[in-house]
């Protein structure tokens, strides 16, 4: 299985020099794409919002059914969505980067972290890509550029934007 986590889809469109539904559109077309070449698609985010009331589970929730239903009307599937509802304050496992949410996936999908490919533009994602032997890929939005001058990106692969990505992933997995 070649499982992809993906950090909350509005990382991965922050690259991009189009509107906000432009942009959602592109990434919901490149993650169609991978899905159906066969990358089994994960979205693990935190959401801190959660607990300190900036955002409520309806919201969220509808947040990943609008990206869900896009990548359904072209042809794809997000097959999961798995996410910590903590500040770090709360010192729990799931925060990434700690290894709570991808055990999770990890039991869900049968599948070991080092068989994932963690697509993110954060800093916590490679250090728990690190943690759990996932392949980490970076994509360069303005904060992915600021990560990828620490040394928590050292040995880490970075593309100028999620259609890069995609096209890398096709073309080597």
């Amino acid at each position: 299985m070649k499982l992809l986590v993906l950090d909350r889809p509005d990382t991965l469109m922050a690259s991009a020099t189009e509107g906000h539904e432009q942009s959602l559109a592109a990434v919901a077309d490149e993650l169609a794409r991978l899905n159906v070449a066969g990358f089994t698609l994960v979205v693990a985010s935190n959401e801190p919002g959660l607990s300190d009331g900036q955002l409520d589970l309806d919201e969220l929730e509808a947040r990943h059914n609008r990206l869900s239903e896009r990548v359904e009307n072209r042809g794809g599937a997000i097959a999961g969505y798995f996410y910590c509802p903590h500040t770090d304050a709360d010192q729990c496992h799931c925060r990434k980067p700690k290894t709570g949410l991808i055990d999770a996936i990890e039991l869900e999908f049968s599948t070991p972290a080092n068989d994932m490919i963690l697509i993110t533009d954060q800093s916590k994602d490679l250090r728990l890509a690190d943690a759990t032997g996932a392949t980490a890929l970076l994509v360069l939005t303005d904060t992915g550029k600021s990560v990828a001058t620490t040394p928590a990106a050292t040995n880490v692969q970075t593309f100028a934007d999620f259609a890069s990505v995609s096209d890398f992933l096709l073309r080597h997995y």
